[in-house]
């Protein structure tokens, strides 16, 4: 039996409608919405949450002033969020030396969690953003989100980690090159700030 061209769109349609209606914080690419150029260099809001997954001690961003932070608001049952875990391990590995450092931030429970940062092998630290007060100072509302806070502590670039996130990074490091170096041990964990 053929099916018309016009009833495979319609069935795409209605899949993605249906996708949408499960999942409405879950935004591919091509459907975020445009963020404004963070060029306004904002302060950066402090991160506040209720713990750390993959991390020795608690991180907030004065602590890491000097560095280049990579916020991302993601969730485990969001399918383009998983996507971005391969690539912010890399990014991770590869900057980490360079003083960048990467915090996943996501609104779900610590049981829910642990077991997925390590099926995933997420080699970043996790935050636990129980309350959701650093998901609504950032005012996040579809993830994947990614924010790139500078050395001085301004908000550099936001949006969607695969819209631009890259380019973004190589920026900021040519830009505002951080002050202070980052260090992982030998499992690529753990993070000791200079």
């Amino acid at each position: 039996m053929a099916v018309s061209i016009r009833a495979r769109r319609s069935l795409a349609a209605a899949v993605a409608a249906a996708l949408v209606l499960l999942f409405p914080g879950a935004v591919r690419p091509e459907d975020a919405p445009p963020v404004p150029d963070a060029g306004r260099k904002v302060m950066a809001t402090e991160i506040r949450v209720a713990s750390w997954i993959n991390a020795s001690a608690p991180f907030t961003l004065e602590k890491l002033r000097g560095h280049v932070v990579v916020l991302e608001f993601w969730a485990t049952w969001c399918g383009p969020c998983l996507e971005s875990i391969p690539h912010l391990n890399q990014i991770h590995k590869d900057l980490a030396a360079k003083g960048v450092v990467v915090l996943g931030i996501t609104d779900e429970k610590a049981d829910v969690v642990e077991p997925f940062v390590k099926q995933m092998e997420m080699a970043y630290a996790v935050g636990l953003d129980d309350e959701g007060k650093t998901n609504g100072a950032y005012g996040v509302n579809a993830i994947p989100h990614a924010v790139i806070v500078d050395p001085e502590g301004r908000v550099f670039w936001a949006g969607h980690p695969a819209n631009g996130l890259d380019g973004a990074i190589e920026r900021v490091l040519k830009e505002v090159p951080p002050t202070k170096g980052l260090f992982l041990d030998a499992a690529g964990a753990k993070r000791r700030l200079a």
